[in-house]
């Protein structure tokens, strides 16, 4: 059984907490939760109020850590089927690819890392079913993650080719792409 609360951790270390960096396309985001993505998260009226008072929150703000953790089983552990996943170590990775990505282009990318890791081809159609748990789960996790994360650097690469403002964060997601993960 996979723990979400391992995987969070992995993720929220590379958030951090308070942000609002001008070519993020995301605009102010506190732990990776991008305010022109999910403006009727909870935490924005704490997160603005402190903001406002001069004293933006640290990823380890305790009144806003139960909402961050009940946002991120909400809309992505739970979507990606994390619980279900045999290894950790993939469990882990893909919600990391589903906070960056979103959960459906996420999905796909382990689909399409899926089809060179396993015996059991899938359609890469983003969506997370039993065949694509399926075939997670008798995929070598070695081979997964080598595949699964060399999509995710080609897709950064294409990213900033199509939008070059967004180079400055490239080397920040290759280093988290290649990330360890335990």
């Amino acid at each position: 059984m996979t723990d979400f609360h391992k995987a969070l951790a992995h993720v929220l270390k590379s958030e951090g907490g308070y942000a609002n960096h001008k070519n993020d396309l995301g605009g102010m985001t506190y732990c990776g939760i991008a305010y022109a993505f999910w403006p009727s998260w909870k935490g924005w009226p704490i997160v603005t109020g402190l903001v406002d008072e001069g004293n933006p929150p640290k990823a380890d703000n305790p009144i806003l850590a139960p909402l961050v953790m009940e946002f991120y089983r909400v809309n992505f552990w739970d979507k990606i089927r994390g619980q279900q996943i045999a290894s950790q170590a993939i469990a882990t990775y893909l919600l990391d690819s589903a906070v960056l990505f979103g959960v459906q282009r996420a999905v796909r990318m382990a689909q399409e890392a899926c089809n060179g890791a396993s015996p059991n081809w899938i359609n890469p159609d983003g969506k997370m079913g039993t065949a694509t748990v399926g075939a997670m789960n008798v995929a070598n996790p070695v081979d997964l993650l080598r595949l699964f994360r060399q999509i995710r650097i080609d897709y950064h690469k294409a990213r900033v080719a199509k939008d070059p403002s967004q180079a400055v964060f490239l080397n920040g997601w290759i280093t988290r792409a290649n990330a360890q993960i335990t």
